[in-house]
């Protein structure tokens, strides 16, 4: 059943198809009527607690069945050649395209293999679409974890539809392969809106696909690739809106959805597309100020709209329609001009780490010369996350915090250039571009404070420079000089396709060779024989019932998988003795809940700790994890023990 939203995707690109006569266009089209779509649907059968694998199916099937009555009633457009086939190849261009496609082949492979195991999946992304999964709602829970409810939910509805309609976490990888995949193809258009020529719509596209950061997230459970699709996708029916005069409304819509479905996965959004929003906006008022205002409205009325149930939870939780605990203190206290320009360049410094100890301590000691001309700290507390100060950059590979030197190096060149040439070769829309993209990494810098892994926050971003980078390659006439571009960018890839630290390929233990209990833990490996051996325990007692008390950062997901796959019922598990704003949630685990087990999870060293209810003892315990039964059933079984 989890193919059945699959197919009506392929319906949705047909239909476009039909509409558009490209296949390019068609996809990324497709892809954002149909993330609407889902959206929708899971707000929908959410109210009804109805997003089950019956009610899902069944939704999809309707849907799939009406756009099947639509496709019969467009008429066919004209077919159009795809833009990443230039008319006259030569060997820069065969090389970038049989990168791209080895790229897409490696990744997809990698996907095969991947479940998620970076910190954030393992202890919000993850859970949270099992107990939506077990809630059968989207409705907000009580939890220790709050960043499971008022983070943006947008990732994670994609992957809840597939979760619930195969019941298996083995393709919740494929959901950011997916996005890798349409964001290099919405790289190619934008660039092909911009004036790109077919070469230079080729070159975006590898510049998209060779990305170090977009690799490493397009296998993992970062949702910064899901975020970058969707605003690429944004630009581009904004500028497709601007480029053509008839405005129609089904081109109005998608770009609503597109900025909507931005918003609702990840809050940088706000900061990355205002710029754009701004520009449209203004080139459409001076075209037409009554249909701008029409169209202006029309879209953002789409794009709230999409978001308007998570503000209403977020408000009646904590009080805010986007964040929470916490979230206010990732952004700057200090808003100087000093302050500003130690982001700006620390947070470009994160891309430069290299092998080599002496080169990072080089540019870790021009940082802190250039703090010390501006008069300002280093690790200034108002603009600095608590979690790390910034020292010396060291390459590595991890989807957290990989960087992309050359790829930041050309965007930074292409838009020197283009912008110093505007005279000469006046190319306004593309300069406008360039500056819009600055302005939204100004913004990012402004807003948030510098943090250790801010350099995968930039990802959508080099999505979107890759457009105006490859407008400018597209403008070279020499072909050797395009040839050795297209192979340092194909070099540049290679670690991150195949070094992977979590994911590798060519390592002494690659990932297919990695048992799968085992790759939840990529991170930190030492955490997996504690999970594993309460997983076992809590299976032998035949429980499905489990009280969880967590540690508002810790891995909760690995008991979820592990007991899923070793009990033969149904397992239940909720949240216990939750003190924090969630307790204010009005929703389904309020109902009668009586726990078989108690598990406590305190990896972080919580100042409060588990109260053990009446009838149950302390049982069982490794490294931080403790498991409580009720005293009664103590002699009862002959249960396997790994307590130390």
């Amino acid at each position: 059943m989890a193919l059945i939203p699959l197919i009506v995707l392929a319906g949705l690109v047909l239909l476009a198809r039909r509409k558009s006569g490209d296949w390019l266009q068609a996809l990324v089209a497709g892809v954002v009527a149909w993330g609407c779509l889902l959206a929708i649907l899971t707000e929908g059968l959410s109210v009804f607690h109805a997003i089950s694998a019956p009610g899902l199916a069944i939704a999809w099937t309707i849907c799939g069945a009406l756009i099947g009555f639509a496709y019969r009633t467009i008429t066919e457009a004209p077919k159009q050649r795809s833009s990443l086939f230039p008319v006259d190849q030569d060997i820069a261009d065969w090389l970038a395209l049989c990168f791209i496609a080895a790229s897409l082949l490696i990744t997809f492979i990698i996907a095969l293999f991947a479940v998620p195991s970076v910190w954030d999946a393992l202890s919000y992304h993850a859970p949270r679409i099992m107990h939506w999964a077990q809630n059968q709602s989207v409705a907000y829970y009580q939890t220790h974890i709050q960043r499971q409810l008022w983070s943006a939910p947008g990732a994670e509805f994609i992957v809840l539809h597939f979760y619930v309609l195969g019941r298996t976490d083995r393709f919740m990888a494929l959901v950011s392969w997916g996005a890798f995949v349409v964001s290099i193809a919405a790289s190619s258009l934008i660039a092909r809106e911009l004036g790109a020529t077919r070469r230079g719509q080729l070159i975006a596209a590898m510049f998209a696909a060779s990305l170090p950061a977009a690799i490493a997230q397009s296998t993992g459970g970062e949702v910064e690739i899901i975020t970058g699709m969707w605003i690429c996708c944004f630009v581009w029916l904004g500028l497709r809106l601007l480029q053509h005069d008839d405005n129609s409304w089904y081109l109005i819509i998608l770009t609503g959805a597109g900025l909507g479905l931005a918003l609702l996965t990840k809050p940088t959004s706000y900061l990355f597309t205002v710029p754009f929003v701004v520009w449209f906006g203004t080139a459409s008022f001076f075209k037409s100020w009554k249909k701008a205002t029409v169209i202006c409205l029309s879209i953002a009325v789409i794009a709230l709209a999409l978001n308007a149930l998570q503000y209403r939870r977020n408000i009646l939780v904590y009080d805010q329609p986007v964040g929470g605990p916490g979230s206010r203190g990732t952004q700057n206290r200090s808003h100087s001009f000093g302050s500003m320009t130690s982001s700006l360049i620390r947070n470009s410094a994160l891309h430069f780490g290299t092998r080599s100890p002496r080169v990072n301590l080089a540019l870790f000691n021009t940082v802190t010369a250039f703090h010390r001309t501006l008069g300002i700290p280093l690790n200034d507390p108002g603009t600095t996350l608590p979690q790390g100060d910034f020292g010396p950059v060291v390459m590595n590979l991890s989807e957290a915090t990989i960087g992309s030197p050359l790829h930041v190096v050309l965007f930074t060149t292409a838009g020197g250039f283009l912008i110093l040439l505007g005279r000469r070769r006046p190319r306004t829309k593309v300069i406008c571009y360039i500056v819009a993209v600055g302005a939204a990494y100004l913004l990012f810098c402004i807003v948030l404070r510098w943090g250790p892994w801010n350099a995968r926050l930039q990802l959508p971003l080099l999505l979107l420079g890759s457009s105006a980078v490859g407008w400018w390659i597209g403008t070279w006439r020499r072909q050797a000089t395009r040839t050795v571009l297209t192979g340092f960018l194909t070099l540049s890839a290679m670690p991150a396709l195949f070094l992977n630290p979590d994911r590798p390929l060519l390592r002494h233990r690659p990932v297919y060779a990695i048992p799968r209990d085992e790759r939840y833990f990529a991170e930190v490996r030492s955490k997996f024989l504690p999970y594993r051996h309460a997983a076992d325990y809590i299976a032998a007692s035949g429980c499905r019932r489990i009280g969880l008390w967590i540690g508002w950062n810790d891995w909760e997901y690995p008991l979820w998988a592990f007991l899923q796959d070793r009990s033969l019922g149904r397992v239940v598990i909720r949240h216990v003795q939750v003190t924090n704003k969630s307790s204010r949630a009005r929703q389904p685990e309020r109902s009668a809940f009586s726990p078989c087990i108690f598990v406590s999870v305190n990896n972080w060293g919580e100042r409060w700790a588990f109260s053990i209810p009446a009838g149950f003892d302390r049982v069982w315990q490794q490294d931080s994890i403790v498991i409580f039964r009720p005293t009664t059933e103590l002699s009862s079984q002959v249960l396997p023990s790994y307590s130390r």
